[in-house]
């Protein structure tokens, strides 16, 4: 792939896109004819599908920066290609060698589930990440822009905690069938009180009653024995790089806890 944009002699970057560059300022869009067509002559989307078949097969690490580039495909600018899809290949060249590595010493389903609040500065809407670890490495693993604006952390965060319970009761599913005498409860950790709290008390709440119900899917999972929901200290949040730009060690904390060596 590298071969196929004319990087392969590129120099390594040690994470995925650059966190002192804003990519969400209209500075960076073309606005005259001329750069608009320059930009058109930029693989720009054939890249970031390219790099996308990689992410949703083996590098969770990189899935959150392969999202946040899709949502410039139809109107991208130099930096986005420079400083955000190039830098992707860069990374993925620094770190060729990762691959996920599984092991026999547990084989207990845990869900971790993350978001981060309004990190999308054109509509403010958050982004969705969760993963789930299985013999010490992600199984399944997801970021997504949620589709509404969230008024609070705690409310993007439960709405995280909802997407991550689907796929949480999907997975448990197929463990089970997999493998007999497997947990029937998955564990998914948080790192938000608040959400935990208002999953798993369904009581009316004067400041939560707009929350759609699609995404109060969570609290019957609860209830029926599906699903537990746990705390978990933010420093050990392994959901973290699905939802935001990390800086090198918190990055390299997550790619390690997501299972790739």
């Amino acid at each position: 792939m590298l071969n196929r944009f004319n990087i392969s002699s590129c120099n390594g970057a040690l994470t995925p896109i650059d966190l002192n560059v804003d990519l969400f300022s209209d500075d960076l869009l073309p606005d005259t004819a001329e750069e608009i067509a320059e930009m058109q002559r930029i693989p720009f989307q054939e890249a970031v599908g390219c790099i996308m078949y990689i992410a949703q097969g083996t590098r969770p690490d990189i899935v959150h920066a392969v999202g946040l580039m899709s949502r410039f495909n139809s109107n991208y600018g130099r930096v986005h290609w420079t400083a955000a899809v190039k830098r992707i290949l860069r990374y993925l060249s620094q770190t060729r060698n990762l691959k996920l590595v599984y092991s026999n010493v547990d084989d207990e389903l845990v869900g971790f589930s993350d978001s981060d609040w309004g990190g999308d500065k054109k509509d403010l809407k958050s982004t969705t990440g969760y993963a789930f670890i299985l013999s010490g490495a992600a199984v399944s693993w997801n970021s997504k822009k949620q589709p509404i604006v969230a008024k609070s952390t705690t409310e993007a965060e439960y709405m995280a905690l909802s997407m991550a319970a689907s796929e949480a009761v999907w997975l448990k599913g197929i463990h089970r069938e997999l493998v007999p005498g497997a947990p029937e409860v998955v564990t998914i950790q948080r790192d938000n009180k608040g959400a935990i709290d208002l999953a798993r008390n369904p009581g009316y709440r004067p400041k939560t009653k707009h929350i759609s119900i699609q995404h109060h899917f969570i609290r019957d999972r609860i209830t029926a024995g599906d699903i537990c929901v746990d705390k978990v200290a933010s420093e050990d949040m392994i959901a973290d790089c699905l939802t935001k730009r990390l800086p090198k060690d918190g990055h390299n904390k997550c790619v390690s806890r997501l299972g790739l060596m």
